[in-house]
């Protein structure tokens, strides 16, 4: 379509947060001379934030370095994810004892955050990496997440596990979506609107935020129209 080569670059991390991608941007992103950098983030922000109150904290989705011994078998399994990330996942699942609850150590502190203050740090994130991309002669890229989010808990049809209420909850992340908009506005930069054209349906999406093949294809063609007219003009 635009007759030029394209190279992509997929550099997500199941859980990882904003934050942490603003970590990977500067030290795995930039080296690789990239033209366009395209994020996407929400629920697991909302979610380190409501449960630990900072992006620095002491869960599995801190930007803080964990010391520990660096054995064979950490450095086997290191080069499997990175290699091939979905038989690491078959693998790790079908061997290892899932922790069933990983933020059992917050449970507690999630009432003590201010919805306010989640808004402020996502919003914070967002532009650390749009200020990162222009630093470096990159144009940034930013996405709604699609969701199929019901106006209430009853018609989820599915427990939900999260340290809030589920319309307080629901509330916030919508409005997570609208501080995506508005950065990107304020910013000047490429707002690309997954939320309003992947339908909120089963047949898109696996559960509240995950896309399914269908779901893929639609987000898919919804990001290769928005990039077509930014790539023609690199």
């Amino acid at each position: 379509r635009t007759g030029k080569k394209i190279n992509t670059y997929n550099f997500a991390v199941s859980g990882m947060t904003s934050m942490a991608s603003n970590n990977i941007m500067l030290n795995k992103v930039i080296p690789f001379d990239v033209d366009i950098a395209i994020k996407m983030h929400n629920i697991n922000d909302l979610s380190t934030l409501y449960y630990t109150g900072t992006y620095w904290n002491q869960s599995n989705r801190t930007l803080l370095a964990k010391k520990g011994k660096n054995t064979l078998l950490d450095w086997t399994k290191d080069q499997i994810k990175q290699v091939l990330p979905n038989i690491y996942s078959l693998v790790k699942n079908a061997v290892f004892v899932q922790e069933q609850d990983e933020w059992a150590d917050y449970r507690d502190f999630a009432a003590e955050v201010e919805d306010q203050f989640v808004l402020n740090q996502f919003k914070a994130s967002l532009k650390t990496f749009i200020n990162i991309c222009r630093a470096w002669e990159i144009k940034p890229v930013i996405m709604t997440q699609p969701n199929r989010f019901p106006i209430t808990e009853e018609l989820l049809n599915a427990p939900f596990y999260q340290p809030t209420d589920y319309s307080r909850y629901r509330d916030i992340y919508l409005k997570m979506n609208d501080i995506i908009r508005q950065t990107a506005n304020e910013k000047e930069v490429l707002l690309i609107e997954l939320e309003q054209s992947v339908p909120k349906d089963t047949l898109h999406l696996i559960d509240l935020v995950h896309l399914n093949d269908q779901g893929s294809i639609r987000a898919g063609d919804v990001i290769t129209d928005s990039l077509e007219y930014f790539i023609q003009t690199l």
